[in-house]
């Protein structure tokens, strides 16, 4: 056992030097690459297109908050940073001309640079009271906490703030009545403001509900089986999850594409269809004939129609222009050299970029500031912040571009589009509030820092069905997940490409040249798991032909690749490996426990431990294992003489672990043939006349 030491970089326990997770925090100290979708020896990005909105990458531990906060909750998901930059907007959930707006009645704010965050509103008014934690804003008279522990707690905005409800794991910020929040092994609940259970929401159809957005003016996004739809407030789902993307506009329309268009390659081919709420299709269109589509980001929120309209990018002549479109496919405004870029949309109105400068038009196309701008963005919908050609900080100005105040500033924060008073950053370390004519509002409290924090962007399912993930193994006296040791290499390639919510692998002979592991990822729910064959020899190799050159002074054979076949080895050891932590956290043994009683039917006991089992399936083995960060399960020719069947009896999800998991193999006798030995391109054969003497 390893004597040295260290100290955890996230709880500060001191741990063996060796170790792979904290046994203190539980933290994982090493990245997992098993929990990326990952393919050797293919780019997994290069095998699906790239849509607007990845799908959030699960860690498979839980991430706590020092973790949090230098690497963010989500990778591929879009986290709101401490200060919003300009055109980063923050809004309240009313409805307000028809749209719906986001407003906060508190966020943080710290004094100094120690970061000890108290709240703030617009007004000047501070929030009293101690945190202990991460604290997001408060919205709809609620904020959250996130503590050490890494679990949120629920506290009222008021006065005297008092906690509600328990700890959650993961949980949305109160936009409306109702949010989604899931306890510690529980899968998806949504409550209300008091913390009451309004439903479970923890299966589609029999499917694993994995993720779910906060709910923003009645509706949710979600995903099932990795597939997403949209859920109402009281549970009813109203676009069933079968698109491989959606991204929610605000007032209820969503982009989607279809899962039809998962392994399509051709961008151009992919049609990007707008559904409202009910799933009716409202607009569909291809890249090939639109370009882009404007999407507006401001807080949490999206928005992409405006008035039943679109703002789209199109090819004119070899520029890309934008324009704006109705449901019906006219242009309302055309694409021209006006409209190079825009900027924002809001209140009927449009920032647009001619290419020099930046300007504000209407709806109908009239130009309503003139491009003079080299930045502007909106306060209000006839309030600017801009910037001149030589200046270096932004000011007011109304909507006929006269400047309100003497005030510059960098960076503009909105609590509240209804509200008479913004934030302004005037410098690093020091912000102001402003009113709508850009006088400076006094207040007791020095503003060194804001945050826009609204905690979790997707509230992640903690659920986990064991049984149904052992049915989903598909084990039998042939092997796992459909895969054979009798099988060649493309079918192998092939079982492997349809793992659950896997990638494909493909099956191209010169990729695998060489090769004698294939493995893939899969998911069940949020848990990931990771499957690889080991073949006896190479999974494919080059052909080869002897070709005759002659030149000027001699004859020679040259042996010249000609192309790359698959060989016909055979897997000898089939691999699933599954990591503890995520909705397995705690659950490990009673995986394995279970996982034992499934595999003990398929054949007879060789040997079992306390965290072994070796068990006789026809003329191999399943050997099984618990080591207290996996449980892995092997499936191959085993020299079970060799394998202790007590070597894990220690091993628990709670002690310093540091097995190191290594099987004797005994390989079948039947080995593909391998063709003749290889010579390279540039090596040469026995010469059929000597070269002549040099002239």
């Amino acid at each position: 056992m390893d004597s040295e030491t260290k100290l955890c970089p996230y709880c500060g326990e001191e741990i063996r030097k060796a170790a792979k997770k904290c046994r203190y925090c539980k933290e994982w100290l090493v990245d997992h690459e098993e929990t990326k979708a990952s393919a050797a020896p293919h780019d997994a990005k290069a095998l699906k297109p790239q849509f607007v909105i990845p799908k959030p990458h699960i860690q498979m531990s839980k991430v706590n908050p020092a973790k949090l906060a230098k690497i963010g909750k989500w990778a591929g998901a879009a986290v709101l940073a401490a200060a919003v930059v300009i055109g980063a907007f923050m809004l309240v959930p009313k409805l307000f001309g028809g749209s719906y707006q986001l407003e906060y009645d508190y966020i943080p704010f710290t004094s100094s640079d120690e970061y000890q965050w108290d709240m703030i509103n617009d007004q000047g008014n501070t929030l009293p009271g101690k945190r202990n934690g991460a604290s997001t804003a408060a919205m709809n008279g609620r904020y959250l906490i996130q503590g050490e522990s890494g679990f949120w707690e629920i506290y009222t905005a008021d006065k005297v703030s008092q906690k509600i409800g328990g700890q959650y794991q993961s949980i949305g910020l109160f936009f409306d009545d109702v949010t989604p929040a899931v306890e510690k092994g529980q899968p998806i609940k949504f409550i209300d403001r008091d913390a009451n259970v309004k439903f479970i929401f923890d299966k589609v159809d029999g499917k694993l509900v994995e993720h779910c957005s906060p709910i923003i003016n009645g509706t949710s996004v979600f995903s099932a089986d990795r597939y997403y739809g949209v859920v109402s407030a009281s549970g009813k789902v109203l676009i069933e999850p079968k698109y491989i993307s959606i991204i929610k506009d605000v007032n209820n329309y969503f982009l989607c594409v279809d899962k039809q268009f998962e392994n399509e390659k051709d961008e151009d081919k992919i049609v990007y269809q707008i559904l409202d709420k009910n799933g009716k299709e409202l607009f569909s269109y291809k890249k090939s004939r639109y370009l882009d589509l404007f999407i507006r980001n401001f807080g949490d929120t999206k928005q992409f129609v405006f008035d039943k309209k679109l703002l789209m990018l199109a090819d004119r002549d070899g520029k890309r222009l934008w324009g704006l479109l109705d449901f019906n496919g006219e242009w309302i405004i055309k694409p021209s050299s006006k409209t190079v870029r825009i900027g924002d949309c809001y209140d009927g109105k449009i920032i647009f970029y001619n290419g020099e400068r930046y300007g504000v038009m209407d709806m109908d196309g009239e130009v309503l500031l003139r491009a003079k701008y080299k930045e502007l963005h909106f306060v209000t919908g006839d309030l600017f912040a801009a910037k001149g050609e030589d200046e270096k900080s932004l000011h007011l100005i109304n909507n006929k571009g006269e400047q309100l105040g003497d005030n510059n500033f960098h960076e503009i924060f909105i609590l509240n589009r209804n509200s008479n008073y913004f934030f302004a950053k005037v410098k690093d370390g020091e912000w102001i509030i402003l009113d709508h004519k850009g006088k400076k509002k006094e207040t007791d409290s020095n503003i060194y820092d804001i945050s826009g924090s609204t905690g979790e962007l997707w509230v992640s399912s903690d659920y986990i069905d064991l049984e149904g993930f052992i049915n989903s193994m598909s084990l039998s006296d042939n092997g796992l997940y459909g895969l054979t040791l009798n099988q060649n290499a493309e079918e192998v390639l092939n079982t492997l490409s349809k793992l659950k919510n896997s990638i494909d692998l493909g099956s191209e002979p010169k990729d695998w040249e060489s090769h004698f592991v294939a493995e893939n990822m899969g998911w069940y729910g949020n848990q990931p798991f990771k499957v690889s064959v080991q073949f006896e020899d190479k999974i494919a190799e080059g052909i080869y032909e002897n070709k005759t050159v002659q030149s000027w002074f001699s004859t020679y054979t040259q042996r010249t690749k000609t192309g790359v076949r698959f060989t016909n080895a055979k897997p000898e050891l089939i691999t699933l490996l599954i990591e503890i932590g995520g909705p397995l956290d705690g659950k490990g043994k009673t995986l394995y426990n279970q996982l034992a009683e499934r595999v003990k039917t398929l054949g007879s006991v060789v040997k079992q431990g306390e965290n072994v089992l070796v068990v006789k399936v026809g003329d191999a083995y399943m050997f099984e294992a618990f080591t207290g960060d996996q449980v892995v399960l092997y499936y191959g020719y085993l020299d079970t003489d060799r394998i202790d069947a007590n070597v894990y009896d220690n091993a628990s999800e709670d002690g310093d672990n540091s097995y190191i998991l290594e099987l004797p193999i005994i390989k079948r006798r039947g080995h593909s043939s391998p063709q003749e030995e290889q010579i390279p391109d540039d090596d040469y054969g026995e010469l059929e006349s000597p070269p002549a003497d040099d002239l």
